[in-house]
């Protein structure tokens, strides 16, 4: 059955460590992080339009306190390191040796990364909010040194742990996973340069670190949205998974959720920057409900979005399922890597990934060899098709 068959099962992941464990309700808690950003950008538009309102809104300035605002923030790098720190405990408390298996390794990197980077971003946390507060008198450079070194981290063990698993798989999955590595750091450089008055730039001119990316997801949306109704023509005439066009797609409803949040997030994040900039340039004063409000619609989104994706069964993975899955489905593991990935496969058989990505190599080498080829490329060439006839 092609990748993305729709209407008969998918055959189940492959299970990894941890994954047939049944899952507490505190564990799906810990996971969710939208609900924190947007209680805290609540509390920061509420304390926007205290202190911008006039004299008989400053009681509720005072009881929008800073701390209250980063309170989210800290409580929800906090939640996120205990995950990370429980798959390090069971790793490493009891002195066992590390698994062989491929995926365990990964894993145990991925919670080392995760601890780290939650660490230097409660850190950051706390230095801004006593900058702010007036309790630093540092400048903006050393309270953004936590950012900085969280992209140090991850390029570090990138081209260390995860270059020894020599897997491209791997690789791959840690790559996405610190997509937005680069542009946290140097838009996080240019701001703190404006802040220290060390930039003579103005503020649509610093803010183009964001520029970028929020012109790359509207271009996104647009494409998605001029390309779903073909897509949905295509599954209403051939049905799903009859087109090779659609065989690398899993489901019609990731493509639905994608081009939703990509139109949601692409929108509200466009409409922010033109009027956060504007704000800006006018030294701070105006409304600032105007910029507040798509922020805050877009995490409520992302609310509901990382809830139905949390609590939802089949159509979304996690990422280590997603990691199994494509080890079990690809071809010959990685030449050279450290040692086969050992992934139990449906049906509890009990065969690795190697034994079957073996036998799927001699099934093919076994195959009747054609009389002819039909020649593609310079050096690539593949088999007849059925219709095509040669005198």
């Amino acid at each position: 059955m092609p990748v993305g068959t729709w209407g008969d099962p998918e055959p189940p992941a492959p299970a990894v460590a941890d994954e047939g464990r049944p899952q507490h309700w505190l564990v799906l808690l810990l996971s969710l992080r939208a609900p924190w950003f947007l209680s805290s950008a609540v509390l920061l538009a509420l304390r926007l339009n205290s202190s911008s309102a006039d004299n008989g809104a400053a009681p509720a300035a005072e009881a929008t306190s800073i701390p209250s605002i980063f309170a989210p923030l800290i409580a929800c790098s906090f939640c996120s390191l205990l995950p990370s720190l429980w798959v390090l405990y069971t790793t490493y408390a009891f002195g066992r040796p590390l698994s062989p298996n491929v995926l365990e390794q990964y894993r145990s990197i991925v919670a080392r990364k995760c601890v780290y980077v939650g660490l230097l971003r409660i850190l950051f946390l706390v230095f801004l909010m006593l900058k702010l507060e007036g309790h630093l008198q540092w400048p903006y450079r050393i309270v953004c040194l936590p950012l900085w070194t969280q992209v140090l981290v991850v390029l570090v063990m990138l081209h260390t742990s995860i270059k020894q698993l020599n897997d491209d798989l791997c690789e791959r999955a840690f790559k996405k996973q610190n997509t937005w590595s680069e542009v946290h750091l140097v838009a996080s450089l240019f701001l703190s340069m404006k802040m220290d008055a060390t930039l003579p730039w103005s503020w649509a001119a610093t803010l183009w670190p964001l520029w970028v990316p929020v012109g790359m997801m509207v271009i996104m949306a647009a494409t998605l949205t001029a390309t779903l109704p073909v897509v949905v023509c295509l599954v209403y005439r051939e049905g799903w998974g009859a087109s090779s066009m659609l065989r690398g797609i899993r489901h019609p409803g990731v493509m639905l959720v994608s081009w939703s949040c990509c139109c949601v997030s692409s929108v509200c994040s466009l409409l922010f920057l033109v009027r956060v900039t504007e704000w800006l340039e006018g030294d701070g004063r105006g409304a600032t409900d105007p910029f507040m409000t798509p922020v805050i619609v877009m995490l409520a989104y992302i609310v509901l979005l990382e809830g139905c994706m949390t609590y939802s069964n089949g159509l979304f993975r996690s990422d280590m399922s997603q990691l199994a899955w494509e080890h079990s489905h690809s071809g010959i593991h990685s030449p050279g890597a450290a040692s086969p990935t050992s992934l139990p496969m449906p049906g509890g058989l009990g065969a690795t990934a190697a034994s079957v990505q073996e036998a799927r190599v001699n099934s093919v080498m076994n195959q009747t060899k054609p009389k002819l080829l039909v020649r593609v490329g310079e050096n690539l060439y593949r088999r007849p098709k059925p219709s095509e006839t040669w005198g």
